[in-house]
């Protein structure tokens, strides 16, 4: 078993256990700092990784098909250090620097910022932010009195963590809401999230902040409905011999996998030759991300009722794999083409 097997199996290991307590165990949090997975698309400038988004890809999905939880957040808290590209590089040094670091945070437009004091006074609340109780720093958008949305970090001790989750599935991924009463926030924690505001060079940081969005949680989306599959294809078979459209239903996944990641593939290889990714090739990477969704939803939501009473099991690890494919799939991003 490789190492990367190794500790795939240690957090798949303690899913269980984290779904029950609603909580990330700590074995799976070691697994985490020690690999550096939260630190994903930090900039090679500040010491990070800065993965490359086809390495990063089927490394999400794999997370996620150790633990739906687990791979969810790794992959919203991995997601908000890739703003780092787009951060002044004193800020970036600070933040990379930070010990266990972790950014939170949310992309709806909750927030309002005023000027003040050559900075921002921000205030709003924020439903949801997986990884919202280790984080270190929040990231958030707020509203310009112009009406312009400019995004925002700010460390986790200007805000206030609100309304734990209720949701049926993903019931470790740490996921709470987030408040701000009107805090200070210097201008040097404000930026833009556009490839011509990146502050860091690399394909990386040109990729399209959509189109980063729809490929990451597509892949995450995989990892949890390929985890269900593996557990109900042989119930499946066992109750209904001879069935062809179960398999059907697993090669459908693979081919629209296969599909996005190559698509992936050639924007990526578009930016390392200098050229850029253009509305069109965005808007091909978002339908190929939803496609790859659809089919993983198809393969769950059709596969469900061979399963018999294990499926509706709470304590089952194919009913857990269930319950955090379809909380994570009613991502307002992911709604079918």
């Amino acid at each position: 078993m490789t190492p990367l097997a190794r500790d795939l199996a240690r957090i798949a290991r303690w899913a269980p256990a984290s779904d029950a307590a609603g909580a990330l165990q700590p074995a799976q949090r070691a697994v985490l700092e020690r690999r550096g997975w939260l630190r994903l698309y930090l900039p090679a400038g500040t010491g990070g990784p800065q993965m490359a988004l086809p390495e990063a890809l089927p490394l999400l999905e794999a997370i996620a098909a150790a633990d739906g939880s687990c791979g969810w957040m790794t992959t919203l808290c991995a997601g908000a250090s890739w703003f780092a590209g787009f951060l002044p590089g004193t800020l970036a040094l600070s933040l990379a620097a930070t010990p266990r670091l972790c950014l939170a945070g949310s992309g709806a437009p909750l927030g309002r910022a005023e000027p003040d004091a050559g900075g921002w006074r921000v205030a709003g609340a924020w439903p949801f932010a997986s990884g919202a109780p280790w984080a270190t720093h929040f990231t958030l958008n707020a509203v310009l009195p112009g009406g312009a949305v400019r995004a925002f970090v700010v460390p986790a001790e200007a805000v206030q963590r609100t309304s734990p989750w209720k949701a049926m599935g993903l019931r470790a991924s740490g996921t709470q809401g987030f408040l701000i009463e009107g805090a200070w926030v210097p201008a040097s924690h404000a930026f833009e999230i556009r490839p011509e505001a990146a502050t860091q060079p690399g394909a990386l940081y040109r990729f399209p902040f959509e189109a980063f969005a729809y490929v990451t949680l597509a892949a995450t989306l995989s990892g949890m409905a390929r985890h269900f599959t593996a557990l109900a294809l042989p119930l499946a078979v066992a109750r209904v011999p001879g069935l062809a459209w179960p398999q059907a239903l697993v090669q459908a996944m693979d081919a629209a996998r296969r599909a996005c990641l190559d698509e992936v593939g050639r924007a990526w290889a578009a930016l390392e030759a200098g050229a850029a990714v253009d509305a069109q090739q965005a808007q091909q990477l978002r339908l190929q991300a939803l496609a790859w969704v659809e089919a993983c939803r198809d393969a769950v939501d059709r596969l469900y009722p061979l399963c018999g009473l294990r499926a509706a099991d709470p304590a089952e690890a194919l009913h857990r794999a269930w319950r955090d494919f379809h909380t994570g799939s009613q991502h307002s991003l992911l709604l079918p083409a």
